[in-house]
């Protein structure tokens, strides 16, 4: 079995109530064969502290330039790996073998991405709480396609993606800092 590299990308701002247990979970995986890289956009409640404790990459942007878009290219920009995993700075993986089981899906050379359906923190907001119904919705209705695979319990948060960037990692790159947006890639 393949070995990727997965590049981890958190976005940040003001994460302090869950990014010490959304980097703890990280550092326990089964799977080693990764890097995180912290997006931070000014963070001034204590979760630069955090951090701090941990082997990560951080990168700092101003908060006026703060949107998903840019600071997940951002992310990219200063990643090093064949896998591009992203998520919030609350989004907890639940199981230690998160990583692994990305690896295990990118061993089918026709994947090009895929995502795991979340699960909203009890304290999420009530936007959270829809999202989480509408991608259990979603995921019902797409049973009959052949061509997804649906992992219905990857790790509570919101709008958390993971893109296969190698062997077209140089296409996909580009694409996405020209266009300054996360594309989505259809099966």
């Amino acid at each position: 079995m393949k070995k990727f590299k997965i590049s981890v990308i958190l976005r940040t701002y003001n994460e302090v109530k869950h990014i010490g247990e959304v980097l703890k979970s990280l550092t326990e995986q089964t799977y080693l064969n990764h890097e995180i890289i912290i997006v931070d956009s000014g963070s001034v409640d204590g979760t630069l502290d955090i951090i701090e404790r941990y082997p990560v990459k951080l990168v700092s942007i101003n908060k006026e330039d703060f949107n998903y878009s840019y600071a997940s290219n951002v992310g990219v920009q200063n990643s090093s790996g064949d896998i591009v995993c992203f998520l919030s700075g609350h989004s907890v993986p639940v199981y230690k073998n998160y990583l692994e089981k990305i690896n295990e899906i990118f061993q089918e050379t026709e994947i090009g991405a895929c995502y795991g359906e979340v699960i909203a923190l009890p304290d999420g907001s009530i936007t959270e709480k829809i999202f989480n119904r509408i991608g259990y919705l979603k995921s019902k209705l797409s049973l009959n396609n052949k061509r997804f695979f649906l992992e219905n319990k990857i790790h509570p948060g919101i709008f958390s993606v993971v893109v296969m960037l190698a062997p077209e990692r140089n296409y996909y790159l580009n694409t996405l800092l020209k266009s300054n947006s996360v594309m989505e890639v259809k099966m």
